[in-house]
């Protein structure tokens, strides 16, 4: 078996998987981005801007420039944190609710299609093995970025 170059790999996945989701997404007024933070939201109900930077590893202007965009569409509303007044909490409106289901849809369209040639069982396992694999990238990066601290120290 020759050797795979893993990082290019992944990169091509990543980024005809975003190509992919944003054009049928569209069909909804979406972005694959968006549809993200909506789905995020959808499970953590009310959360601080900078939380979901963190949880969804985007920057900051990016997610504000989203959010501005998705306020402005009716699919977010901010407001000032009762519990520190500099930060905002975010929380969907019943318009983006109503969306849900249609992002649950396009999601799942997309993973059936992607590994459509595969049998279940491999599919299956291929589901466990990528999650696997980007867990112990997450991990590695943490430990890369603590080091470095360490070093700076």
């Amino acid at each position: 078996m020759d050797i795979i170059d893993l990082p290019q790999t992944i990169s091509l996945l990543h980024r005809k998987t975003n190509m992919g989701l944003n054009a049928r997404l569209k069909e909804i007024g979406l972005s694959y981005a968006q549809a993200r933070l909506l789905k995020h939201l959808s499970e953590n109900s009310n959360m601080i801007q900078t939380d979901l930077c963190n949880t969804l590893g985007l920057d900051k202007s990016t997610v504000a420039k989203l959010l501005g965009r998705m306020e402005d569409s009716g699919l977010i509303t901010k407001s000032i944190n009762p519990e520190d007044i500099r930060s905002h909490l975010v929380s969907l409106t019943p318009k983006a609710v109503e969306l849900l289901p249609k992002i649950e849809k396009v999601l799942l369209g997309w993973n059936e299609d992607v590994t459509s040639s595969m049998e279940e069982v491999d599919r299956e396992i291929f589901y466990e093995l990528i999650d696997k694999v980007a867990r112990q990238a997450e991990t590695l990066s943490e430990n890369s970025l603590h080091a470095t601290e360490q070093s700076i120290i």
